[in-house]
């Protein structure tokens, strides 16, 4: 599982806080999902760590009530 977190920082200050000139081609977040997704199918996205009963299970079920 992949945990998507929303950095809030301006990437380009960050960039260049760490040295990075080159960056090459620009690419969105739902972009590289869907590359990621094509290339590993079984790979989960998240925010949260899920509870046990969904790790066992059904993954898709939601467990939260």
């Amino acid at each position: 599982m992949i945990q998507w977190r929303n950095f809030n920082i301006d990437p380009d200050w960050y960039l260049g806080k760490i040295g990075v000139t080159d960056t090459g081609e620009c690419m969105g977040v739902k972009q590289m999902m869907e590359l990621i997704r094509e290339e590993f199918p079984h790979l989960k996205f998240g925010y949260f760590n899920p509870s046990m009963e969904r790790i066992k299970g059904n993954f898709e079920e939601d467990f939260a009530h």
